[in-house]
């Protein structure tokens, strides 16, 4: 009976220490808000650093650099002042925020008010379609038989990567009807 009494004790200090231990517990790469928002001048070192690298940061390397990276991404995505290769990569950033709302209304609206000609336009299809995946399958579809080979090919790896069924279906139907040779062997990648 003692030995069940002494492991309790152990136990029970092991949780209340554990409970207050936690109320300082903190991951080093996801700083406090307000701690992050003091030690970091976000919105330019997000600029700058997304200007040097030409691939897509991950979030941890985001929060890194900004107290609310999305506010950050959005400001870059939506301003034409920048030049189209940065606000393509601020787009395709927001896509690892699928679960923020203010991420996905911007792609959204976007989508909606982009042109497909413009050099925008098939970053904005794959985030898109990275947000609402086989729920826009179809619409998605429909630009795959666009004139322009550009949004053609944002169409094929929108439904590809993300389509699911609906978007492989789609998929073989256009291996039948793309003409042109590239697009066709991306098409053949995503349906083997």
């Amino acid at each position: 009976m003692k030995l069940i009494n002494k492991f309790a004790l152990v136990f029970a200090a092991l949780i209340i220490s554990t409970v207050l231990v936690e109320k300082h517990a903190h991951a080093d790469y996801l700083p406090e808000e307000k701690t992050a928002a003091e030690a970091v001048d976000g919105f330019d070192l997000m600029l700058e650093y997304m200007k040097e690298k030409t691939f897509t940061p991950s979030r941890i390397e985001f929060s890194k650099m900004s107290a609310d990276p999305v506010a950050d991404l959005i400001k870059i995505a939506t301003k034409s002042r920048y030049s189209a290769a940065l606000r393509g990569r601020a787009i395709q950033s927001l896509a690892l925020y699928q679960s923020d709302d203010r991420a996905e209304a911007t792609i959204d609206k976007l989508y909606k008010t982009t042109r497909p000609g413009k050099k925008l336009f098939p970053a904005i299809v794959v985030a898109y379609a990275q947000f609402h995946m086989d729920d826009v399958a179809e619409e998605i579809a429909e630009l795959a038989q666009h004139r322009r080979k550009d949004v053609r090919l944002a169409a094929i790896i929108a439904l590809g990567r993300f389509g699911g069924q609906a978007g492989y279906d789609a998929l073989l139907q256009l291996a039948e009807t793309e003409k042109d040779s590239q697009l066709k062997a991306r098409i053949q990648d995503y349906v083997q």
